[in-house]
């Protein structure tokens, strides 16, 4: 082996390492966003919650005027916003991160190629 495909060999282990240190943090990010969109999906407004219910009309009007259900629908929009900024954050974070290893991976492919089309000559 001559010391330029070693030196070729080298530099394509090294890049593909990069390219898993970069994209490692993925799963991560995927996970809490789908944990922020599940939560967010579940914080429905008390007539929705209600309609999907069988709770009698008794028990709905009786929520109604002692105002838990505008209560509810208070504390879950509050909510429903701080998880939107909280996805919107994670979604910024995770973008940059995709970013770094769309560049790493290029960087791995092309150390790969250079590799190949060195051994061939």
């Amino acid at each position: 082996m001559d010391d330029m495909t070693h030196k070729l060999q080298e530099l394509s282990k090294l890049t593909d390492l990069a390219f898993q240190r970069a994209s490692a943090p993925l799963a991560e990010y995927a996970r809490r966003e789908a944990e922020l969109r599940k939560a967010i999906a579940a914080l429905t407004p008390s007539s929705e919650y209600f309609a999907s219910q069988e709770v009698s009309d008794d028990a709905k009007e009786t929520v109604r005027r002692g105002g838990a259900a505008m209560a509810w629908d208070r504390w879950a929009a509050k909510r429903k916003s701080q998880l939107n900024m909280d996805l919107a954050r994670v979604l910024a974070e995770k973008a940059g991160v995709e970013a770094q290893a769309r560049r790493a991976f290029g960087r791995s492919e092309v150390a790969r190629h250079l590799l190949v089309d060195h051994k061939k000559g």
